[in-house]
């Protein structure tokens, strides 16, 4: 893989947002390789290098996924570059766990020899906290110089919806077509971009029709003395109405009603999570009505108008299953759609 390869690599990887701007869940990831070690029979190399790598969703469950790494081993002796195009999917298998499986085509660079090969992933997704998801693959891999086994573990850390932290640790273990060893293991930390999360513009608001002079009324005998006004009956304010939207939302939640939890999601909604919508709400049906018993608290909402039928609702969510319990800051983004106020995003702070 010569230096125009790398630039054209790189060059992709930059446009790769802008092809995938119509899907939902996308993320893209810079990382530096803070410690490589090449175990052969020959010897050991210590290296570090950089990387990027990205992935976008097609369907409900699929993905293509990207990455470009260069490296190198005792500065100035031996480089270390792989190219790696790939298609995978995942099955949820139950509210925190999803099977994951992934097959690469691998342009590798080892030394001053390039060479093609493949890899074929199976391995768990998980997540142990809502912020905070872990992974670990196993699987074949021959990198056009020799077959053999890689493994990869990861975690993922959720600073905002749109940005995060990683680190993972892989390694190959290889025998080469010489016959001899090699173990190549990389530790990599970084930070992930997610995009494809935004919200569709509001409607314009309709400009006010033109007044017109009204003509004088008719003159009319005075009307006898009419009883009193009846009391006016004022309806509910907009943002009263949103919060209770709010409070039935987290009641269906807790009562693991998953028909009702779903509708309260508008058909606009963007998943922050890296799923598509249909996907979005298999996994969300399946992780409503997992566990035994839920219990949803909203507590102390603050609802802010911003439009005439949007609003944004900040509150203290307290969860509670039969497994796992969280408490922390929620936001919810709604609008008012057909005199129901729907939730189009949300996130944690």
């Amino acid at each position: 893989m010569n230096n125009k390869t790398g630039v054209a690599t790189l060059c992709a990887a930059l446009m790769w947002p802008a092809l995938a701007a119509a899907s939902n869940g996308n993320f893209l990831d810079l990382y530096h390789v803070v410690d490589a070690e090449a175990d052969a029979t020959t010897g050991t190399a210590d290296g570090d290098g950089f990387g990027i790598r990205s992935r976008l969703h097609i369907g409900d469950e699929k993905f293509l996924n990207f990455e470009y790494q260069d490296g190198e081993l005792d500065p100035g002796q031996s480089e270390f570059r792989f190219l790696r195009l790939g298609y995978g999917g995942w099955i949820p298998l139950n509210h925190a766990i999803a099977l994951m499986g992934n097959a690469e085509f691998v342009q590798s660079e080892l030394g001053t020899e390039t060479r093609k090969g493949f890899a074929l992933r199976a391995g768990l997704e998980m997540q142990l906290m809502p912020r905070l998801t872990t992974s670990a693959t196993v699987g074949i891999a021959d990198l056009g110089l020799g077959n053999g086994s890689e493994a990869n573990i990861g975690a993922r850390f959720a600073i905002t919806e749109q940005f995060s932290v990683f680190g993972d640790y892989r390694i190959h273990n290889l025998e080469l077509d010489s016959g001899a060893d090699l173990d190549l293991t990389e530790l990599r930390l970084g930070v992930g971009y997610h995009f494809g999360h935004q919200r569709p513009p509001a409607p314009s608001k309709p400009a006010p029709a033109p007044r017109t002079a009204a003509a004088p009324p008719p003159p009319v005998a005075p009307a006898p003395l009419a009883p009193p006004p009846e009391p006016e009956v004022r309806s509910p304010e907009p943002m009263a109405l949103a919060v209770g939207a709010v409070y039935d939302w987290a009641r269906a939640w807790s009562a693991q009603d998953v028909d009702r939890y779903l509708a309260a999601y508008a058909s606009n909604f963007k998943p922050a999570a890296g799923l598509s919508r249909a996907a979005w709400a298999k996994q969300r049906r399946q992780r409503v009505s997992a566990p035994s018993r839920i219990d949803v608290q909203v507590i102390d909402p603050v609802a802010v108008p911003t439009g005439d039928a949007s609003a944004r609702i900040s509150f203290t969510q307290a969860y509670t299953s039969n497994t796992y319990s969280d408490r922390g800051t929620k936001v919810l983004e709604m609008e008012q759609q057909a005199g129901r106020w729907l939730i189009v995003r949300e996130y944690s702070r």
